[in-house]
């Protein structure tokens, strides 16, 4: 990330300095960072002096200065190659304190995080201390700051000739300008960063009666803004929040004498928090409504995971031509949430490279796939560079340059499915699909009373009575846990919400995560709301309930009896075999334009075909369905029968999915199966896993059948499905 930032940023720069103030033509300009040094060596302290020495780098969530200690590491090398090149002497120690001084930024919520990243850098820097060298360690207290970066004023050139007001100022007859005293407190930040011993103190002091009049000046300027918009807050809670005020903060960075394009950071690098919508944090809450409220954002967007508001304001925090790149969960690609965010870089900005990453863990014990962003801010565009790593990060492959918005976020090939699924069901009009209870959701109401884990038992109880699952501890036909949860009716109501009908857990049903695949159940298992559940609106014939109305209104114009009828004509587990396809994830992953992230939600089930078969057609994958439940029944026995699981899950109940969908086309292109008609004589309802291993068998033996799956898994549509 560090260098696919700085070192484009400082060849964009250089090669503005060769065009316009030496003359270079445009095949004379350098393209590699190694190039730099060749150029004269006049010229390049020229380029070392105007450009590498002012480069501003931040991390505007940086923890504890990982990204900053990296960003140190590339500008050591480079200013150490200038060094040598231009005949210079300084030390690694000077060329250090250069960087720590001039060159690197830092902000974060967290005054640990900060002290840590000054410890981080300090020891970078003392590692080049040769025995016996004793100095003084250069005060970066103004580089690295504690405050929020999300809430506060980035440019402060609308109040260049603001005056403080006469209760900041009693004994002042002429009362200075804001930017007079930013520039003041500029110098003495300077003086104080190279000075040590007591004048270090007395210059600190100065700065810090500074800050307090020019931070009270704009904190009540802010907060000001805020009732005016009609925004309840009172002071406490407002500066609870710790505004940060950029432009004052960081004021070489955005001195007000330098034209608006020239003020900002040349780089932006960093990963920052991911923190999604529903987290029960109640200070997090009030932070995103006054977000969406105050209006300094244009793509907070529905459900909004917290990195989007980083990336737009990474962006605005960059001068014209800055390069910005972070490290954020794929959610990025594959939500609604971010499309505004992506639609904004895509109109605004220029994409250079994205990384997808597959089956990578980026970060060690945290279940996120990962996507880099590599932003330059310019108005000129040019096609996104595509790179996928898979199986480690050295594993890379280039994919195809895109400057399609939809295009440049997907890593899969495409089918154009035409009117394949013309005439088909779609499953949200065949079944009333739903998240499940949310546990304790009047948190804020009953606070201090009760939490999630008092309601829950591992073992049966009085009160813990009802059986309870979680996405976590389900699998595709299979539940790994079972818990139970307090089922009073006095007492339990206020601690369970969404949906608040308990007759939605005691039909037959379909389970399955956001990203888990699904099982069926039929023991009244009541799940919480990580879980998909899903109902045949037959089976709901006796309830009503004003959630099911309300969603049957927001889905279709169909009526609730219409539906009923619709649903007869289907079977869950059937459509369960269908659900845990490959298909399935492949065509939902489509229409969500996911690509890495498989995450969905009951919308998106909604909108997945369900073809309409005969139950003779159907019988066999109810079977198929039936085999792998009781197989998966006990963890014992899963483990044991894997490799026939395996098998039957996705040599045999795939390819007949295949078939079920795109036999028509799989006419058209001249190939002819029958794969059911195949299969179906040697199944039987049984649930001794010796007969199912022995009709597995006898199907693997058959070499009609085993030529059919692999023509099935040979046709292009299927193999771009599978991946390969």
């Amino acid at each position: 990330i560090s260098e696919n930032t700085i070192y484009p940023c400082i060849i964009e720069k250089t090669n503005e300095i060769l065009k316009t103030e030496k003359g270079y033509k445009d095949t004379e300009l350098i393209k590699e960072i190694e190039e730099l040094f060749i150029l004269p060596a006049t010229t390049l302290k020229q380029i070392w002096e105007k450009i590498i020495l002012k480069l501003r780098v931040l991390d505007n969530a940086c923890g504890s200065g990982a990204f900053l200690l990296a960003a140190a590491n590339i500008l050591f090398e480079l200013n150490k190659k200038i060094n040598d090149k231009i005949g210079a002497e300084n030390p690694d120690t000077t060329l250090k304190i250069i960087i720590l001084v001039n060159n690197l930024y830092g902000v974060d919520l967290n005054p640990n995080g900060i002290e840590i990243a000054k410890l981080r850098l300090w020891l970078w820097l003392a590692d080049s201390y040769g025995p016996g060298y004793i100095k003084p360690l250069p005060n970066i207290d103004y580089n690295l700051r504690v405050g929020n970066s999300l809430i506060g004023y980035v440019d402060l050139g609308e109040f260049r000739g603001a005056r403080l007001t006469l209760s900041d100022f009693l004994r002042d007859e002429e009362k200075p300008t804001l930017d007079k005293l930013l520039k003041e407190r500029n110098d003495l930040i300077h003086e104080y960063k190279i000075t040590w011993g007591e004048e270090a103190k007395e210059l600190k002091e100065s700065v810090q009666e500074l800050d307090v009049k020019i931070t009270n000046l704009l904190n009540a300027d802010l907060y000001r803004e805020l009732r005016e918009k009609k925004i309840e807050i009172n002071r406490e809670e407002f500066l609870k929040l710790n505004p940060f005020h950029w432009g004052f903060e960081f004021y070489e960075v955005f001195e007000l004498d330098k034209p608006q394009e020239e003020r900002g950071f040349d780089v932006v690098i960093g990963n920052p928090p991911y923190v999604r919508a529903d987290t029960q944090d109640a200070d997090y809450q009030r932070q995103r409504e006054l977000m969406e409220r105050i209006g300094d954002y244009q793509t907070l967007y529905e459900k909004w995971d917290l990195f989007t508001a980083f990336i737009e304001r990474s962006l605005k925090l960059l001068g014209k031509g800055g390069m910005f790149s972070y490290i954020v969960s794929n959610s990025f690609n594959t939500s609604k949430f971010a499309d505004k965010s992506k639609k904004f870089i895509f109109e605004n900005h220029c994409l250079k490279q994205i990384d997808f990453f597959k089956n990578i863990t980026v970060f060690k014990g945290i279940g996120i796939e990962n996507v880099i962003l590599v932003v330059r801010k310019s108005g000129e565009k040019e096609k996104t560079r595509r790179i996928l790593h898979t199986v480690s990060f050295e594993n890379v492959e280039e994919l195809e340059p895109s400057c399609d918005l939809n295009k440049t976020f997907r890593i899969s090939p495409e089918i154009d499915f035409g009117d394949v699924f013309m005439g088909m069901e779609l499953l949200g009009n065949i079944c009333f699909i739903s998240k499940g209870m949310v546990i304790h959701a009047e948190e804020r109401r009953y606070k201090g009373e009760f939490k999630k884990d008092d309601l829950i038992s591992d073992k049966p109880t009085k009160i813990n009575k009802k059986l309870y699952v979680e996405a976590k501890n389900i699998g595709r036909y299979k539940i790994n846990k079972i818990k139970y949860l307090e089922w009073d009716t006095e007492r339990s109501p206020k601690k369970l919400s969404r949906p608040t009908f308990p007759e939605l857990y005691v039909p037959p049903k379909i389970i399955r995560g956001a990203t888990v695949d699904g099982t069926y159940d039929e023991s009244e298992l009541v799940c919480n709301h990580s879980i998909n559940v899903m109902v045949r609106y037959e089976d709901l014939k006796s309830v009503s309930n004003r959630s099911i109305e309300n969603s049957i209104k927001k889905w279709t114009n169909k009526s609730r009896s219409e539906l009923e009828e619709i649903s007869l004509n289907f079977d869950l587990k059937h459509i369960l075999t269908v659900l845990n396809s490959k298909f399935a994830k492949f065509y939902l992953n489509t229409i969500r334009r996911h690509r890495i992230e498989f995450y969905f939600y009951p919308d998106d089930f909604k909108k997945l075909p369900i073809k309409k078969v005969s139950l003779p057609n159907r019988r066999p994958f109810i079977t198929l369905c039936d085999y792998l439940l009781f197989l998966n029944e006990t963890g014992a026995r899963s483990e044991e029968e894997n490799e026939l699981i395996e098998f039957i899950d996705r040599q045999i109940i795939d390819p007949l999915v295949y078939e079920l969908y795109f036999i028509v086309k799989f006419e058209e292109d001249g190939l002819k199966t029958n794969l059911l008609g195949a299969v179906e004589p040697y199944l039987k309802e049984t649930d001794n896993p010796g007969e199912i291993r022995d009709i597995v068998e006898k199907i693997k033996s058959d070499r009609m059948v085993m030529e059919t799956i692999s023509k099935i898994k040979s046709h292009k549509w299927v193999r771009i499905i599978e991946g390969n």
